[in-house]
């Protein structure tokens, strides 16, 4: 397996990883199993880990093929939390 290939293949995992952790922190958020402050807070954190998983994506990818934005606006870099 290529150096390329297994880079491109753990981004994409991550990728799906971070979307399935999506689905499980809206669950928790929906059944009050999580305050609105904590799933904000790590809704956050979740936001900006897919923003960088897409850009190593983005960036192993480069040369083999083009890789356009994001699937959605929620991958765009959101600031720290001030507190």
């Amino acid at each position: 397996m290529s150096k390329l290939f297994a880079a491109v293949f753990a981004a994409t995992f991550a990728l799906g990883s971070l979307s399935e952790l999506s689905v499980a922190l809206r669950l928790a958020k929906d059944l009050e199993l999580m305050s609105e402050d904590a799933w904000r807070t790590i809704e956050r954190l979740r936001n900006h880990a897919g923003t960088l998983v897409w850009r190593l994506y983005a960036a192993v990818g480069k040369n083999k093929r083009q890789v356009g934005s994001p699937p959605t606006a929620r991958y765009r870099p959101i600031p720290p939390n001030p507190a």
